[in-house]
């Protein structure tokens, strides 16, 4: 059951709710062109916490989060609130409990508030070859064995030598951590960060719909072959992108925002982070919020400006992306400037 605090500041977030019960509240999402009340709070068995998501699946909210990350990213003023009110809450809960003591409690609060999840960091190496644990080995099958696969990524021009280590569901769910994930005819693609698996990258070959399942603990990205955080490594926004520039040493972030800890490394390594974002709008916010930070930006030249991403230039029989990237590579205020002409 959803409790009454989550309840309030959803509600402060979103008033008109399109339905309501105990464990379920959901209305037309405000983050997308949503109109069938998509936009979800749930909270179902063993859950410690509710989520929000939102099922239309290009929409920025598309992926779970609890309802204190959400009001983070897109509520951030009624955070302070809604950290009160729930440590006052769990304060009267826990002195109307007999047992264990108020104090045992207390320490236990505090130190589930103070800790942060954490990531083993890896010295500088060559990427160690990769096996696919025996866990995965009953729901996942090369995704050679898949005709209709090969035939998508063929007709988007990815090279067989990329998707060759990639995989192809044999089953309709496949379970990670208890939560189990929709992948009938969806592709796979294993997140690797030197040679350790950080989840998956799934995609339907039928519509326009994909997750990204990452395991507790780990990074959020997906990595080219030899991705160095010392040298100058290309930020992507999508995989499909990524491969498609033939950038050895680039990453595909998944989302508007890449990683902090892949950020960190690459700055700590003392590496430079390129911004290769999208020919659109959204993709100039996001080369424009990096470049606030002193990185790099790719901007699209002229005579790419008609398509919208990577992977539809090289679809379209554009040669020459790798340098056309690295060619068009700008900082500062030459960048911004840059970026501003290129949408007019």
């Amino acid at each position: 059951m959803i409790d009454r605090i989550d309840l309030k500041f959803f509600k402060l977030c979103h008033p008109r709710l399109k339905k309501e019960t105990g464990a379920d509240v959901s209305l037309n999402c405000p983050h997308c062109s949503d109109d069938k009340g998509r936009l979800h709070m749930y909270q179902q068995g063993d859950m410690e916490f509710p989520l929000v998501r939102c099922f239309r699946a290009d929409c920025s909210v598309h992926e779970h989060r609890g309802l204190y990350k959400y009001l983070g990213e897109y509520f951030p003023h009624l955070l302070d609130s809604f950290k009160r009110e729930k440590f006052k809450m769990n304060i009267e809960n826990l002195k109307s409990s007999d047992e264990p003591s108020l104090n045992d409690i207390l320490s236990q609060v505090k130190k589930k508030e103070t800790v942060k999840e954490t990531i083993e960091r890896v010295n500088v190496a060559p990427d160690k070859p990769f096996e696919l644990p025996m866990m995965f080995e009953d729901m996942l099958q090369p995704l050679s064995h898949s005709n209709e696969a090969k035939e998508y990524l063929n007709k988007r021009k990815i090279p067989a030598t990329i998707y060759q280590n990639w995989y192809f569901s044999k089953e309709k769910f496949i379970t990670v951590a208890e939560k189990s994930y929709f992948v009938e005819d969806y592709f796979l693609v294993p997140l690797i960060h030197f040679g350790k698996l950080q989840g998956f990258y799934s995609r339907s070959l039928k519509e326009k719909r994909f997750s990204t399942i990452i395991f507790p603990n780990k990074v959020k990205a997906y990595f080219s072959n030899g991705y160095d955080p010392s040298g100058t490594v290309y930020v992507f926004e999508g995989i499909m992108d990524c491969v498609s520039s033939g950038i050895e040493n680039s990453i595909a972030m998944l989302s508007a925002d890449l990683d902090t800890f892949i950020e960190d490394e690459i700055n700590e390594s003392g590496g430079r982070i390129v911004i290769c974002a999208d020919n659109d709008r959204a993709g100039s916010i996001i080369s424009k919020k990096y470049l606030k930070k002193g990185y790099g930006c790719f901007v699209w030249p002229g005579h790419l400006q008609q398509y919208k991403d990577v992977n539809e230039a090289l679809i379209d029989g554009q040669i020459g992306l790798e340098n056309a990237v690295v060619s068009n590579v700008f900082s500062s205020i030459e960048a911004e400037v840059k970026l501003n002409l290129s949408l007019v």
